[in-house]
């Protein structure tokens, strides 16, 4: 139990750095300080995504395969009552631990249905970022950044007894969760209802922020609209072969550009963790 927790606090502190991968799908120019609740948004449900699932298996071995669709709706602390973003995700889980995140975008150019992927592969130790429209990705091969991802098998999950949600059990627990220094925000409190036949995957989560007056604010939900049991389907893990490999920071540039989005820099640490693990020399 207390690798589990090692690794999920390792994965917290890579938050914000991960967040940055993230490929923002809004068309219209938006303002910098909803980047900020973007972000931190992305980072704390990536790191709930998988911050139990690492647990050590106790009476049930093995992994259970399942994809899991999911609802993400974004809030903004200044206009709670309306979400600022909503998005379709699915989770997908191999027998192996395998783990594919799969994002639903909107191609601008046709009505095809196309997805962003992060694949954490357990065989090849590799960590691939696909992005469908671009008709590209990014590699971070044997890296370690894969280990975060993969899922482990669990017996049981932390907190307590909760609701019962797709027919399946959940344990619910409050955990607080330091936001990256830079954002200069609050701590999140995150709730989690996670399922223990379910490798301790959430099919709810709730990002709660402090405000003024010692009030809070809910920031992001996480609601789980379809369980499969299953290994998920081959797509979900499919990277073409004809897709070119580019940099972090050439993909987010090509992603924008094709979407007619804008979105922040990377931070200098992705692009060096990059060029380190493709041993890629800095200018």
């Amino acid at each position: 139990m207390r690798n589990g927790h090692l690794a999920s606090e390792a994965v917290l502190r890579s938050a914000g750095t991960r967040a940055k991968f993230l490929h923002y799908q809004r068309r219209s120019i938006m303002k910098h300080s909803r980047y900020v609740v973007l972000a931190l948004a992305f980072s704390i449900s990536a790191s709930g995504l998988y911050l139990y699932s690492r647990v050590r298996a106790q009476s049930q071995p093995a992994i259970h395969p399942v994809a899991i669709t999911y609802n993400r709706l974004i809030y903004s602390p200044s206009f709670p009552s309306k979400p600022l973003v909503s998005m379709t995700e699915i989770l997908g889980v191999r027998a192996d631990g395998s783990t594919s995140m799969a994002r639903l975008v909107q191609s601008p150019s046709s009505e095809a249905t196309s997805y962003n992927l992060k694949i954490a592969d357990t065989l090849s130790g590799d960590y691939t970022l696909v992005d469908q429209i671009a008709h590209a990705k990014t590699t971070y091969p044997k890296a370690g950044i894969a280990n975060q991802y993969l899922v482990r098998a669990a017996s049981s999950c932390p907190g307590s007894p909760s609701q019962v949600i797709s027919n399946y059990a959940t344990y619910v627990e409050d955990k607080q969760v330091s936001t990256p220094e830079s954002s200069k925000l609050p701590a999140i409190r995150l709730r989690s209802w996670r399922a223990p036949a379910l490798n301790c995957l959430p099919l709810r989560e709730e990002h709660w922020r402090a405000v003024e007056s010692g009030k809070e604010s809910l920031t992001m939900v996480l609601s789980a609209s379809l369980v499969v049991v299953g290994e998920p389907a081959g797509w979900m893990f499919a990277i073409p072969a004809d897709y070119v490999e580019k940099s972090p920071s050439e993909l987010l540039s090509e992603s924008v550009r094709l979407r007619g989005t804008v979105a922040p820099p990377l931070p200098d640490q992705i692009k060096q963790a990059y060029s380190d693990v493709n041993q890629i020399p800095q200018n």
